[in-house]
């Protein structure tokens, strides 16, 4: 199962609501997102489905050739129904990838909000799978928090060409903007043509997205780390 935007933070509640669902963890790791840390990309690389969004995995003959049935579900309250017990099942869930474009992502606790809201998915969806004796928890992309102190200090100067170029973005295209900046804060992957933010760097553009505290697309531990959880029935 899939679980867009989980973070390795969220381990200790899958821990714990694997434990009351009665499912024995057999390990817990850590995968690694693609890059830029970014849903479309991670689903090419993965899939091998071409650059398309989740929602249109449902049905792909690719997937079907392949013995995969794919479920996607955008609402935590949503549940699941398998019609094809026997084939490979991936399930995708929008949750909380969906929640880092609402105005909640502005408050510090919008982070419980998440934990609050993740029990109502699992009972919706992997306590609704049935006829597998392993799962595979996991991710595409985790997420950087930025509350108070949580980002690099740095000086006016130094910020300015970073927003200049990022905007409020954690990373940009060389087909779009292909003069980044000289910066150690920046790293340029030739390979996929674009330009990263790496650490805890913040910047801070105008509009509504520049107070958004949740992000993702920059190049640091906790985009890149996503939970690999590995469940046995």
């Amino acid at each position: 199962m899939a679980v867009d935007g989980l973070s390795l933070r969220e381990l200790p509640i899958i821990q714990k609501l694997s434990e009351k669902s009665g499912f024995r963890i057999n390990s817990i790791d850590c995968s690694q997102a693609a890059i830029p840390c970014e849903t479309i990309d991670y689903v090419e690389r993965e899939l091998n489905c071409g650059r398309i969004a989740p929602s249109q995995l449902q049905g792909r003959k690719d997937l079907r050739d392949k013995g995969i049935h794919a479920v996607y579900t955008n609402d935590t309250t949503q549940r699941i129904s398998i019609t094809k017990e026997n084939s490979a099942l991936l399930v995708w869930s929008a949750f909380p990838d969906n929640t880092y474009k609402d105005s909640g992502t502005r408050f510090e606790n919008h982070f419980e909000n998440i934990h609050m809201r993740f029990e109502t998915l699992w009972m919706n969806t992997v306590q609704q799978i049935k006829g597998k004796t392993r799962i595979i928890i996991t991710s595409d992309h985790g997420y950087i928090f930025f509350g108070t102190g949580m980002d690099f200090p740095r000086s006016s100067q130094e910020m300015r060409e970073l927003n200049d170029y990022f905007g409020n973005d954690r990373y940009a295209l060389l087909s779009d903007k292909p003069n980044p900046p000289a910066n150690d804060d920046i790293i340029i992957d030739e390979s996929r043509r674009v330009a990263l933010l790496k650490g805890r760097v913040k910047t801070r553009s105008t509009g509504e997205a520049a107070a958004k505290l949740y992000k993702h697309g920059g190049l640091s531990l906790m985009e890149m780390l996503t939970p690999w959880v590995v469940l046995e029935i």
